[in-house]
């Protein structure tokens, strides 16, 4: 059981279904496609999970600096036999992604594939494209349904489906998951610094300095903050404000420390102002 534990531990189990529950309710805004959710969904979570996998191998020695507590499954499994599981996991995300008989859901798969196969080789050398990265997929997981819904209409009524009042929810979830994604792995990379340039790395933080990316970190929280003040306005609804005020204990935190605890802290609520935005769903 523990062995188990471990292994969603290593995978971001949580995280993963984080992302699978904004997919499948994005599917859920056009119900004719309720196969296709299931296997894209499937799809997705075994694409995610193969990710964090192939991110693990690449970084273990980093993680034993930066994370010393945290399981991966290169220390469960040995190199040799995470690569198999990775494979493994990485051709079952491809025959889910097939068997929705969709071409927009193959590339889409294939292309998230690759992109965290770049990420977890290259992306702690890119600077802040990393980051970019990696809010663009999580934007990119929220929005594909909308994209496989409309893949056999032309371009005038695939624009004008995303004006209907309930594409909406999801057009907006999408925008929210790439800045949240885009701070949240700012504010990771400000957490693992220290291992991070010792281990030769090239992140955004490691180029600025951390003093310096502190500091970019917290203007970007508060353009974020405004933006979330006017969408709440805009809104007129108690979701707006829901998100602007857990929104706001991350600026509070990081404005008042900038410490590994306080980036740990705004990390956790970060991806809970992430979960929030699954209320868009039901009450917008």
């Amino acid at each position: 059981m523990k062995k188990l534990k471990n292994v969603l531990v290593s995978v971001r189990f949580l995280n993963v279904v984080t992302v699978c529950i904004y997919v499948y309710l994005s599917f859920s805004v056009f119900p004719e496609m309720y196969g296709a959710a299931l296997l894209f969904t499937a799809a997705t979570a075994l694409s995610l999970m193969a990710g964090n996998m192939l991110n693990d191998y690449y970084d273990t020695e980093t993680d034993r600096i930066n994370k010393p507590g945290r399981p991966s499954l290169v220390m469960l499994f040995g190199p040799r036999n995470t690569v198999r599981i990775y494979l493994g996991t990485l051709l079952a995300a491809v025959l889910c992604a097939i068997a929705t008989l969709s071409l927009y859901a193959m590339g889409i798969v294939l292309l998230a594939n690759l992109l965290l196969a770049f990420y977890a080789r290259y992306g702690k050398y890119t600077g802040f494209a990393g980051n970019v990265l990696v809010a663009f997929l999580s934007g990119l997981s929220v929005f594909a349904p909308y994209l496989l819904v409309t893949e056999k209409q032309p371009w005038n009524s695939k624009w004008e489906l995303l004006n209907e009042a309930y594409v909406q929810p999801l057009v907006l979830c999408s925008v929210l998951a790439f800045f949240f994604s885009l701070l949240r792995e700012w504010i990771k990379d400000l957490e693992d610094h220290e291992g991070d340039r010792r281990a030769g790395f090239k992140t955004g933080v490691v180029l600025l300095g951390p003093v310096a990316a502190v500091w970019l970190c917290r203007l970007g929280l508060l353009v974020c903050q405004g933006a979330l003040l006017v969408l709440a306005w805009r809104l007129n609804n108690w979701v707006g404000i829901v998100w602007l005020l857990l929104f706001s204990l991350v600026v509070i935190v990081l404005w008042t420390g900038s410490e590994k605890r306080h980036f740990r802290m705004a990390s956790a609520l970060l991806k809970v102002v992430f979960l929030s935005g699954i209320l868009a769903y039901f009450y917008l």
